[in-house]
């Protein structure tokens, strides 16, 4: 598979399971988007100095989601978190 890690693999879904290895800054759509009824997915996201890995779960057309444990990885291209405007 060539392409934007964040873009996923649209063709192939969708998958019960995604695992991102990696931190992420912002909730990734596209890969939810993805997801089965019932699929997961697990991600570090990194809000502030310590990360946390994420659970998302796809439950009747809606995504909950919870933080499982702290954690640390490094950030992955494409998932950083748009800079707004800084005065």
């Amino acid at each position: 598979m060539q392409g934007a890690l964040i873009e996923g693999v649209k063709a192939e879904a969708p998958f019960d399971v995604i695992m991102v290895e990696g931190a992420i800054e912002q909730v990734p759509e596209t890969l939810l988007s993805q997801l089965a009824e019932g699929g997961r997915l697990l991600a570090v996201m990194n809000d502030g100095p310590q990360g946390m890995a994420t659970l998302f779960l796809k439950e009747h057309g809606g995504i909950g989601r919870r933080g499982v444990f702290d954690a640390a990885a490094p950030l992955l291209a494409g998932f950083k978190k748009a800079m707004g405007f800084i005065f």
